[in-house]
């Protein structure tokens, strides 16, 4: 690689890719030399959930879809992705299967960044992995603020639908295969109720109470859960991919082993749990 090509290899990197604007021109330089390239077409599958994985991307052109299945097979589009954005770095970071599958959406061309690269390098790798901090702190950003751009008629109507779930819920009601998507349970308790492939995405489970309930395979995409406890609950087969957590108590709840890791690694507290692998 001559010098003049370096160079504007470079500075495109720096002023096109966000993720590397802080790296020094000789740190580029290695990344360059440890990474590699792979091009994708539309509809190419990178990565298929739950396949193992030691290797993070760095999207340097085109648009990649994460998307997750649900229990009944419905392929549930988490993110699309595009220039300067970065994915698969959890497997990297912690070794763990792909929670998600990843698919380019367009003509993609990719950086590819594998453990071992970064093992030789690791002033290199803390400065990557110091970047993975803040891009996914601003991913929690973008989430709240999400939330909180709701109009006025929205939280009106909201109001007006908690409260019939509120009535429904005290008797023990069944929500099964219900698209609950968004739905505010504000202060809401239920008791003997179930949610079995549910949708609940982007849900608000804030200051409730939920008891021996069934809430298997539904689906928490995206959910608020701030100020609840959950008792004698099964959530085998749910999903909580990006979920938010703050002060929620799950106490002899059955998960499934790969939900239960995840919340775990989350820092949720989960008192007497009962797991299983299907």
């Amino acid at each position: 690689m001559s010098l003049q090509v370096s160079k504007a290899i470079i500075q495109k990197l720096k002023t096109k890719i966000s993720f590397f604007s802080n790296f020094l021109e000789e740190e580029i330089v290695e990344l360059l030399r440890v990474a590699s390239h792979r091009e994708y077409q539309p509809g190419d599958v990178i990565f298929k959930e739950n396949s193992d994985g030691n290797e993070m991307y760095v999207i340097l052109a085109g648009d990649v879809k994460i998307s997750k299945l649900s229990g009944d097979g419905l392929d549930i589009v988490l993110a699309q992705l595009t220039s300067g954005d970065c994915f698969g770095e959890m497997s990297l970071i912690d070794g763990s299967k792909r929670s998600a599958s990843a698919e380019a959406a367009s003509d993609v061309n990719v950086m590819i960044l594998k453990e071992d690269a970064l093992q030789q390098n690791l002033s290199l790798a803390y400065k990557l992995f110091k970047n993975f901090s803040i891009m996914m702190a601003n991913r929690l950003r973008i989430t709240n603020k999400n939330y909180l751009e709701t109009t006025a008629d929205e939280n009106k109507n909201r109001g007006r639908f908690s409260e019939v779930i509120k009535k429904y819920a005290e008797r023990g009601g069944s929500f099964d295969n219900t698209n609950l998507r968004g739905s505010d349970f504000r202060q809401i308790s239920f008791n003997n109720s179930s949610f079995e492939k549910t949708n609940l995405v982007h849900s608000k489970m804030q200051e409730c109470r939920v008891t021996k309930s069934k809430l298997e395979k539904a689906i928490f995409v995206g959910a608020v859960f701030e100020n609840s406890s959950f008792w004698e609950c099964s959530f085998g087969g749910a999903i909580f991919d990006a979920a938010l957590f703050e002060e929620v108590t799950f106490k002899n709840c059955i998960f499934q082993e790969n939900a239960f890791r995840q919340l775990i690694a989350r820092g949720v507290t989960i008192v007497n749990p009962t797991t299983s692998t299907t």
